[in-house]
């Protein structure tokens, strides 16, 4: 795959209220996004039941090959 991978979005999301009043939070992920990570996540934003808290961006990158495989 080389040094970057495909992007990853995560949505944290409000989906309700414990008996003290705090947010109940959940965590919603999508996988491998190689288009416009914006337009993206407002899209896919839209089609969720809940109101998100935040979103976050997560890229796959390689630091370093630690042993030669010989599977490569």
């Amino acid at each position: 795959m080389g040094l970057f991978g495909p992007t990853r979005l995560q949505f944290r999301l409000i989906t309700g209220q414990d008996e003290n009043g705090n947010a109940i939070l959940r965590t919603k992920s999508f996988s491998r996004i190689d288009e416009d990570i914006y337009q993206t996540a407002e899209l896919m934003l839209g089609l969720q039941k809940y109101d998100a808290l935040s979103i976050h961006r997560f890229d796959g990158k390689e630091l370093a090959i630690v042993k030669t495989s010989p599977y490569q």
